[in-house]
């Protein structure tokens, strides 16, 4: 089944998330196509750990997952990725600008990232901070995604 998408916000805001979400559910050439990203995207677990990589290659699920080999993640064991947690059949929002941490203030973003403008994907029905997640978006000025960021609880 899709996901569930029931944004916070409309127009441009919940269209960079909404085209994202629906590539992570079926991974198709079609859903790809719809997403606009920027020349090249940088990719970032956390504020602290990102790559930047050419949009086109971006098709690739591989593409998206930062392996075990980062240490010390907040605790948790990867690998991790965006494109994982976004195609989980959960409701989520779709807010605009920094938001709270699971049970923190906002995160920084990555610092090739910091004065675009930010979109975040959130699960509505986590009941604990273990199960909370954060997909950040940043978009350049033409609503362009230039930056995937996937962030989860600190324990």
């Amino acid at each position: 089944p899709r996901p569930t998408y029931a944004p916070t916000c409309g127009g441009p805001t919940a269209g960079p998330a909404s085209a994202l979400r629906a590539f992570a559910a079926d991974r198709s050439s079609e859903t790809f196509a719809a997403i606009r990203f920027a020349e090249f995207v940088i990719l970032t677990l956390g504020p602290d750990s990102g790559r930047a990589q050419p949009a086109d290659s971006l098709q690739a699920a591989d593409s998206w997952v930062f392996d075990t080999s980062y240490d010390g993640f907040r605790g948790y064991v990867g690998p991790f990725s965006a494109l994982d947690l976004l195609a989980q059949d959960r409701p989520v929002e779709v807010t605009e600008g920094p938001h709270n941490h699971c049970a923190g203030p906002p995160q920084p973003p990555y610092p090739d990232l910091a004065g675009l403008r930010q979109i975040s994907i959130q699960p509505t029905d986590a009941t604990s901070c273990l199960e909370w997640w954060a997909v950040d978006l940043y978009l350049t000025d033409d609503d362009r995604i230039r930056g995937v960021t996937l962030d989860l609880y600190e324990p």
